[in-house]
């Protein structure tokens, strides 16, 4: 599982979370899981107005900002 959290700077508190499903990782490597509950530490790679982009072990997905489902991947 990934996720991303939105986070407003001033108060530091979550605006916004979104759990993504990991795909398979073609290369047979993952991510390293954080935390007990198996959840992946990707990298923000961008983000505009309505997307964010994330990288996790081997796949780039395109994250809704607003709705928090995957545009593409």
């Amino acid at each position: 599982m990934i996720e991303v959290l939105a986070v407003d700077t001033t108060t530091g508190k979550t605006t916004r979370s979104a759990e993504i499903p990991a795909a398979p990782s073609a290369t047979g490597l993952a991510a390293e899981p954080i935390g007990a509950d198996e959840i992946l530490a990707p990298q923000i790679i961008g983000v505009d107005a309505d997307t964010v982009v994330v990288a996790a072990a081997d796949t780039t997905y395109a994250v809704d900002r607003a709705a928090g489902s995957v545009r593409w991947k």
